[in-house]
């Protein structure tokens, strides 16, 4: 059973993954809140078979195998791995008190909460998921016009940079661009392809990352809407940082540009004066958009661009930890 002591014990799976090391740096300013933070990883011996060293919040801590866990000794428990490593965990996991999933393996299960700040959606279940970047950032876009009955239905374009794939593609990137220039031998281990000065459609089967099917899937758990007016494409591009959205509204009725950005803008999204580049977009912590006219006055080309999806996925995650954690005592006393 998890402990009395009114502070929670929380566990975090899959902590070195690209949004769990974003988690894990915005947790240590609340540490407080905890009782005890435990790393774990589906593997964490290094190459020699010897256990992996994390750190929290200035301190060495041990990395702990998520199979040897006690799931039921925590009061809250976050996925936040690769699906594909996080699923077989998601059964033990949800014995904790509260179970949020950052990872997609709970995507298209029974009781399962799909959670985004800022927008409305039903009580927490049993397990609470959160959408992964792209699905949060185009649900943020869209669900002002859902909520005022002006979306009919919606196209995106996903422009992913090479740190979507991690630091080692950032340099596998570099050194492409580099190679192409002095017509050298291209590396392609992590981005799967020669990306520089070129664009790479997203392939699932080699890039890790959830399909375009299963975005659209979460968007429309976060706007209540089945199916979800909104399709998506993703692809690769040769930017280091930084992402970008071509989305093509059709509305239910005419409605000025003016307006439109009225309705999007809020506490994440931010109006563009005019279009705006990747770079400055840079050390931005909202989303910023700007739009035209496509062709009619119900239909709309937005351009939206952003700094670090990462970020924004993570600042959700730990406002869902932050939730669940001040929710722990009334869990307890209802059990």
């Amino acid at each position: 059973m998890a402990s009395s002591s009114p502070q929670p014990r929380l566990v975090l799976v899959g902590a070195s993954s690209l949004v769990g090391i974003e988690v894990k740096a915005r947790l240590e300013n609340s540490k407080q809140l905890f009782r005890e933070v435990v790393l774990a990883e589906v593997d964490a011996t290094d190459v020699e078979g010897a256990r992996l060293l994390g750190e929290f919040g200035g301190e060495a801590v041990l990395i702990q195998e998520a199979a040897e866990l006690d799931f039921l000794a925590f009061d809250l428990a976050v996925l936040l791995g690769p699906a594909r490593q996080m699923a077989p965990l998601l059964e033990r996991a949800a014995q904790a008190r509260v179970c949020i999933d950052a990872s997609g393996a709970s995507r298209r299960r029974d009781g399962v909460s799909w959670r985004l700040s800022g927008i409305e959606t039903e009580p927490a279940g049993a397990v609470v998921a959160t959408p992964q970047p792209v699905a949060a950032t185009l649900a943020r876009l869209l669900d002002p016009l859902c909520a005022a009955g002006l979306l009919r239905d919606a196209a995106a374009t996903a422009l992913h940079p090479a740190a979507s794939l991690g630091a080692p593609a950032v340099e596998e990137l570099h050194q492409q661009a580099v190679g192409v220039l002095n017509f050298h031998e291209l590396p392609e281990e992590h981005l799967h392809g020669r990306l520089a000065f070129n664009v790479l459609p997203w392939d699932h089967a080699v890039h890790s990352g959830a399909p375009a099917e299963d975005l659209v899937w979460e968007v429309g758990q976060l706007l209540g809407k089945t199916p979800a007016p909104c399709a998506v494409h993703l692809l690769i591009v040769p930017a280091f940082y930084g992402y970008a959205f071509s989305v093509r509204l059709t509305l239910e009725s005419d409605l000025p540009a003016s307006e439109l950005l009225q309705h999007l803008k809020g506490e994440h999204v931010e109006i563009a004066t005019d279009s705006v580049s990747l770079s400055e977009a840079m050390n931005s912590s909202s989303v910023m958009v700007s739009a035209s006219t496509a062709g009619s006055p119900r239909s709309f080309w937005l351009w939206a661009v952003a700094d670090s999806l990462g970020a924004v996925a993570a600042a959700n995650i730990v406002d869902q930890i932050e939730h669940a954690a001040a929710q722990v005592p009334v869990l307890r006393s209802a059990s």
